[in-house]
């Protein structure tokens, strides 16, 4: 027997404070077309449908969900929010604000074809959870445009992973992905803490904030016995971010690496790259640039590094020129170590050619700005404070 909503589309309950559950009983729940949920204020509420019929509690029946919003549900057992009773084959969006209590939310076994369809997830504030996905949760996720994960203080990992599963290197595609956002999740590690390599061929926006036990942002798949024991957040290869142009980095306490290892030449396609609040961070070696060919805007605030661009072989300079003729954007803040922007035999060539913005802040230890014979030949915009 199953409980079918052929028609419903949009569900909306708010500050219903006596509700546990949206369904009960022993019946499959089935909503084919729902494209929308809404809870808010309910404190609760412990599981999508329950299983277990209670003539105490409050509920509801529904239907078919596209886009899922759940807040304040604090009171939330440790069974899965989804269970395989439920059937949401068009699901959407789906956003869980504020379940204190949430430890799992996708049961390990899912009712066929539900949650295929999901393009934009967020989960904000979920104080228990240590992992967002179980891992047969990827075949399911091949739509998914936009992922955020916020202010979980819990989290380890984004893929759950059994210490009783065999160790091969498990390869995780998103090919829908565009925009991934990662914030204030002071225990993350690591996007799967098993054997494994990433792809994100559409991906082109990616926020990392706030995640203090991240000591190396990438590392390439062939240096995994190099990193003693260090998990970086993602291990990557040539097709791991082939399309990224943007790309921030604030305020992660322990990070010592953006990525381990000796990338090619125009790895990414970077744009935009905002390095702030990491004062662990000293160096920013030759490669790095090397690997930005395409760079345009690059902010670089609150770090202990003492020079800009590195100077460490004969020859280096003409490689990096052409990685750096693009930048246009320079924004440095908070650099209170640095002394230059490069040392005295490097020779700057066409770094400044297309600026447009210079603005430089709060770099007491900066005597000089350029020497004279660097020349702002677009400069729209100087700022020195």
């Amino acid at each position: 027997m199953k409980i079918i909503f052929p028609q419903l589309k949009t569900i909306t309950i708010k500050y219903c404070l006596g509700l546990s559950w949206f369904s009960s009983g022993s019946f499959a729940l089935e909503c084919p077309n729902l494209k929308e949920i809404t809870l808010v204020g309910c404190p609760k509420m412990i599981t999508f449908a329950s299983t277990v019929s209670n003539e105490l509690h409050n509920e509801i029946i529904g239907g078919e969900y596209s886009n899922i919003l759940v807040k304040d549900a604090s009171n939330v057992s440790a069974k899965p929010f989804f269970s395989n009773k439920v059937s949401l084959p068009l699901l959407k969006d789906l956003t869980i604000v504020d379940m204190g209590n949430l430890e799992r939310i996708w049961d390990d076994q899912l009712e066929m074809n539900s949650f295929s369809k999901l393009k934009h997830l967020e989960v904000h504030s979920c104080v228990k959870l240590s992992n967002i996905f179980p891992l047969n949760m990827l075949e399911r996720l091949q739509r998914l445009k936009n992922l955020q994960v916020m202010e979980c203080a819990s989290l380890e990992e984004l893929f759950e992973h059994k210490f009783n599963e065999a160790e091969i290197n498990t390869k995780f595609v998103f090919p829908q992905m565009t925009y991934l956002n990662l914030s204030m999740l002071p225990k993350l590690k690591s996007f799967y803490s098993g054997v494994h390599t990433t792809e994100w061929p559409l991906l082109k926006k990616l926020d990392v904030y706030g995640c203090d036990k991240v000591e190396i942002f990438a590392s390439e798949y062939s240096s995994f016995h190099e990193t003693r024991g260090q998990h970086p957040l993602f291990w990557i290869n040539m097709g791991t971010f082939p399309c990224l142009e943007e790309l921030r980095l604030e305020s992660n306490g322990n990070m010592k690496e953006i990525w381990h290892g000796q990338l090619p030449e125009g790895y990414f396609k970077l744009k935009v790259l905002e390095l702030i609040n990491s004062p662990p961070l000293t160096v920013l070696p030759t490669y790095f640039f090397r690997s930005l060919s395409n760079l345009q805007n690059f902010v670089l605030s609150d770090a202990s590094i003492n020079e800009i661009f590195p100077y460490e072989e004969p020859g280096g300079d003409e490689k990096l020129e052409g990685a750096r003729a693009q930048l246009s954007v320079l924004r440095l803040s908070k650099l209170h170590e640095l002394t230059h922007f490069w040392k005295e035999n490097f020779k700057p060539g066409a770094i400044f050619c297309n600026m447009r913005v210079l603005e430089v802040q709060d770099c007491g230890k900066l005597n000089v700005l350029v020497p004279s014979s660097v020349s702002f030949e677009n400069l729209t915009t100087l700022e020195v404070s």
